[in-house]
């Protein structure tokens, strides 16, 4: 065998050249690359279901012990992991705590509903709970929600809240999570509902509910505080748009419309709350070009005073397009503060909106309402 960097003759059986100590390429190690393809191929992960993809957390391995929210009552978990197993687990987040939950959500649907939508659901919880015969709206949802225990079978009359994680289907029904303070993105409520329109629901839905307070839902955060949340059985849930969540106060019928150049503005009514006067307002192009609103010159005068636009809460109700095509209707909410602390039984203001088309060879003035009550 001669060394093949220096030539120097050596038996085939050197592992090594004795004079400048290259290997002897017939007794070569098998090379790191040669290995790898004898090597089995890892099996491809299998694809993460949907309801993982929308959470920002890790998917639990198959087999690994399923992190709570758990209910309180263990034969109850070992009855409910049984029924959903097919489900899986469901991540979703309660008022800013990131938590885990048995996809049922389906808790209600699974157990206490399959008769429907009115009937009590499966209790989470060991606490006494008592029958209400009282009746509760967006008005008064906090009290429900400081004590989820105290007012079972009371009932919901056009709760509006909104959807704000995916919601689970099982067994012919649904059971969703909203904010019944929307605005706030407070007052956490889960509602289990049969119908045949119970896939119609999406997460960022707005919607109202009708029903009865179910048993409140108890279980764990991730941080291992306990965390209990108020049910609802609905017998009925209907989409509806951001206006809804302009609830209580007084409504004030206004009725006015100016027309200048084409470009119709109509108020239709206001609504003195305790809190913010609010302004329904429709804008019409019939000018034959482009057109443009601009909310943020709104003005509201009352007496002596001039309130600016809320425009934090105009955009959560909807805040009319500052660009409307011809021949389009668009409409909103324009939200000021309140007038009064407390809003005034009667009195007088003037609303300013201004609105003009593309068309510069004709002249625009504010649009100005005068409205009393």
């Amino acid at each position: 065998m001669n060394c093949p960097k220096c030539g120097t003759d050596y038996g085939d059986s050197f592992k090594f050249c004795p004079n400048c100590a290259e290997q002897n390429p017939l007794v070569a190690s098998p090379k790191p690359a040669q290995q790898s393809v004898s090597t089995p191929r890892q099996a491809a992960s299998p694809p993460i279901p949907e309801v993982y993809q929308s959470s920002a957390q890790s998917v639990p391995a198959e087999g690994s012990p399923q992190p709570p929210l758990q209910p309180t009552s263990e034969s109850w978990v070992s009855t409910m992991k049984s029924k959903i197993s097919r489900l899986g687990w469901k991540k979703i987040t309660i008022v800013g705590v990131s938590i885990l939950l048995i996809v049922g959500l389906a808790i209600g649907l699974s157990v206490g509903l399959s008769g429907g939508g009115s009937k009590t659901t499966e209790s989470t919880t060991t606490t006494t709970e008592t029958t209400s015969t009282q009746t509760f709206s967006n008005d008064n949802w906090g009290e429900v929600n400081s004590n989820p225990s105290g007012y079972s079978g009371a009932k919901v009359s056009g709760l509006v809240g909104k959807i704000f994680v995916p919601p689970e289907q099982a067994n012919g029904g649904v059971a969703i999570q909203m904010y019944a303070d929307p605005a706030n993105s407070d007052k956490n409520t889960i509602v289990y509902y049969f119908g045949s329109d119970a896939s119609q629901f999406a997460n960022g839905d707005l919607i109202k509910v009708d029903g009865t307070v179910g048993k409140q839902f108890t279980g764990q955060n991730a941080m291992g505080a306990s965390l209990t949340v108020p049910t609802i059985n609905a017998s009925s849930i209907t989409k509806t748009d951001s206006t809804a969540l302009i609830t209580g106060g007084k409504d004030v019928p206004v009725n006015q419309q100016q027309n200048q150049n084409g470009i119709i503005v109509t108020v239709d009514k206001m609504v003195l709350r305790d809190n913010e006067t609010d302004f329904f307002v429709r804008i019409q192009n019939q000018s034959g070009t482009n057109a443009s609103f601009s909310s943020y010159a709104s003005k509201l005068q009352a007496g002596n005073q001039q309130l600016d636009l809320d425009n934090t809460k105009t955009y959560q109700y909807g805040e009319i397009p500052s660009e409307i095509l011809p021949g389009v209707e668009v409409k909103g909410v324009l939200a000021f503060p309140a007038i009064g602390s407390p809003q005034p039984p009667s009195g007088a203001i003037a609303l300013h909106l201004e609105a003009r088309s593309d068309n510069y060879m004709v002249n625009f003035s504010p649009y100005v309402f005068s409205i009393s009550w």
